[in-house]
Formats: structure tokens, sequence, C-alpha cells
């Protein structure tokens, strides 16, 4: 008999973040004013936690009984990766590495929604998330500085001042830091100095511009991050358990030969979620209609490796 299990929804997390710019306030009705168009995303502070709290739900729903634990079994008795090289991942009535599988339940762990809360479900469940927000605020000077403030209310970072990030002279290359991970998230800074008239103009007279490039427009956004996470795991029961096929056992010729040889094998999380087997491996529920998927989400669980020798109860008789 095998059996698996978790830490409960403890033992590991998906963390999803969302970055929106937004305005409010005295901000947005200058940019009203100006011409701006806001389409059909209005960039509020509202709009943004919603479109951030669909965007959990459905990453909670794709996980909650839809991904599930399946498992491997490898020729190579002593690899340490199951998943690799002349393995083939076990499905009933499919083939093992030695012969056709068994069709019986209790040598499968089951992914249905009929299996939910059973010892021998297969399917993961997700928890409810916690969700936590920052706001940034990039602004640039009449001298040609770009700052960056950092905040947990949009009040509290308007009326931030922050720090230089670049000076009059320096591109978005120059960028370290929390400023240089916001930009290679969102092109944010990159793109609001390229927006923004920046070090233009041709007047030597000019004592604060030694470059002549006098003028520099003063200006300033507002980016929401909002970061929230759920553990998923083996949760009531935490722990599931089902027989060994003796289809995944090697051959062997006889109680002489019994012991000689062996498989290993392993489990992990599958590739896919059941709920939306046409999403693609790695899906995680959508944000503004765009699909968002996790690389390699199928290592988030993985057992020991473990010996399957050329011996079974069978031979026992």
């Amino acid at each position: 008999m095998y059996s698996v299990s978790s830490d409960g929804l403890n033992g590991a997390s998906i963390v999803l973040r969302s970055w929106q710019f937004v305005s409010e306030g005295e901000n947005r009705q200058r940019l009203v004013e100006a011409g701006t168009s806001f389409g059909s995303d209005p960039h509020t502070i509202a709009s943004a936690q919603q479109a951030h709290q669909e965007f959990v739900e459905s990453a909670i729903e794709s996980f909650n009984n839809g991904y599930y634990i399946e498992q491997s079994v490898n020729k190579n008795p002593e690899t340490t990766n199951v998943f690799g090289g002349d393995y083939t991942t076990v499905q009933r009535g499919g083939y093992g590495l030695n012969g056709s599988l068994s069709d019986e339940d209790k040598y499968y762990m089951t992914s249905s929604a009929d299996s939910v809360g059973d010892i021998q479900s297969a399917l993961v469940q997700a928890g409810s998330a916690s969700t936590s927000v920052v706001f940034f605020r990039i602004h640039s000077d009449t001298s040609g500085n770009v700052y960056l403030a950092k905040a947990k209310s949009y009040d509290g970072v308007i009326g931030t001042a922050g720090s230089r990030i670049l000076a009059k002279d320096q591109s978005a290359s120059s960028l370290s830091g929390v400023a240089k991970e916001l930009d290679s998230r969102t092109q944010v800074i990159s793109n609001f100095i390229s927006a923004i008239e920046r070090n233009t103009g041709d007047d030597e007279t000019a004592s604060w511009a030694p470059d002549a490039k006098w003028y520099n427009e003063a200006f300033e956004l507002v980016i929401m991050v909002q970061t929230s996470q759920f553990g998923v795991g083996l949760q009531n029961p935490d722990r599931r358990e089902t027989v060994l096929d003796p289809a995944l056992c090697p051959s062997n010729s006889g109680r002489a030969d019994l012991f000689s040889s062996a498989y290993s094998s392993a489990y992990r999380l599958s590739s896919y979620s059941i709920k939306y087997p046409d999403k693609g491996s790695g899906y995680a529920g959508s944000f503004k209609g765009q699909d968002i998927h996790i690389s390699g989400i199928q290592d988030m669980y993985k057992s020991k490796v473990f010996v399957i020798p050329n011996v079974n109860v069978q031979d026992l008789d």
C-alpha cells in the first residue's frame, strides 16, 4: 500500500502579484481636463481591486479540486529523477513498464469530482487568499531627475517625495534595486521617461543646465501592486492511499529471481487542472482576459523516490 501526505495547506503556496496604474483625486481630474481617455478600464483603486480579486478567485478555482497528484514509474532503480528517461505515468487501464495496468479502483488515486474528500482522492485543495497592497509613485522634476516613492496607501504615496532613482543624464538602464524590478515587470519607468519631455531645449545661458538642455517636464503616476497568497495541498484528509498494482513491478522468472531487479517511482503534482484541460500546462487563472500560466507547476509537490522490486504479494503465495 502507498500513502502520500502534505502538511494540509501549509506545505506550498501560490503567490499572485498584479501591477496596475491607478489615478484618483486631483491627479485624475488634471488628466481628464487634459483630454485623457481611460477607455474601458477606469484605472481607479476600486477597479484595480476588482480585477485583482477576480484573478485570485480564478486561480483558486483552477487549483481547488482541479490539480491532482500522479504517480510515475522509471526503469532505472537508481535514478534521482523518476520523471525523465524511460518512465511512464500511471493511468487507469493504461500500460506500465511490464504490461497492461489493472482497471480496479483499489490501484488508483482518483481525480474525479466524486473522489473529493475520499482517502483515495488524487485531488489537491486550495485555501483562501491573504492580500497585501503597496503603492509606488514615480515622478519627475524640472531639473530632469526621476524619483520613486513607496507607501501603503494612495494618499500616503502622493505625499511622499521618495528617493531619486535617475539623474538628469541617466536612462532606465541605470535603474537598480526595487526600481529595476518594478521596471522589469511593467516597463513603467522606461515608458514614463519616454512619455515626458526630458532634456530638451538648447539654451546655453541656463545656469542650471550645463548641457544647454534646459527643459524637463514635471509629472507623476501611481502604480498599485497587490500581492495575494494561498496554500495548496492535501486536506480532509491530508493523507491519501492506494494499493500497488502488480503490473507496475518488474517481471521475475520464479522464486530464485525475486528481489533481483527493481523500478523507481514517485508522485508529483499534475501539469494541468482537470477543470480547464484546454488551458494547457500550469494554468493559474486569468487576469483581465489574459490566461496566466506557472512554468513547472508539477514540481510544486514531489514525493521522495521509492523502489518497486520485482516481487509482490502474489509471488508469496
